[in-house]
């Protein structure tokens, strides 16, 4: 089955229900479609708007940088105080004599 740009953008290819279609280059230059996974496809993947928004949502929400900077903080926090609690252990193991 051939099918040229014009067509996939006009939108005259079926979309409902089928998983995204793997399209590759034929010797003329036009684009076919191929019974490849879309895994496994060494073409260009053709997918509606439904699929784009899918693969593209992410889990995390957008951090703003106020929110960024709060994480980085609070995460270089924590890492000042295991470094101090680390330097204080190891201080008072030392003038123990127990190392």
């Amino acid at each position: 089955m051939l099918i040229s740009l014009h067509q996939i953008h006009a939108g005259f290819i079926n979309w409902t229900n089928q998983m995204p279609l793997c399209l590759v280059p034929d010797a003329s230059g036009a684009l076919a479609v191929s019974a490849a996974a879309p895994q496994s496809c060494q073409g260009f993947l053709a997918l509606t708007p439904a699929e784009y928004a899918n693969a593209t949502t992410s889990v995390f929400p957008p951090l703003s940088i106020e929110q960024g900077l709060a994480i980085s903080v609070a995460i270089g926090s924590l890492w000042a105080l295991a470094f101090m609690y680390r330097t204080i252990n190891w201080s008072i193991t030392s003038q123990s004599g127990d190392s």
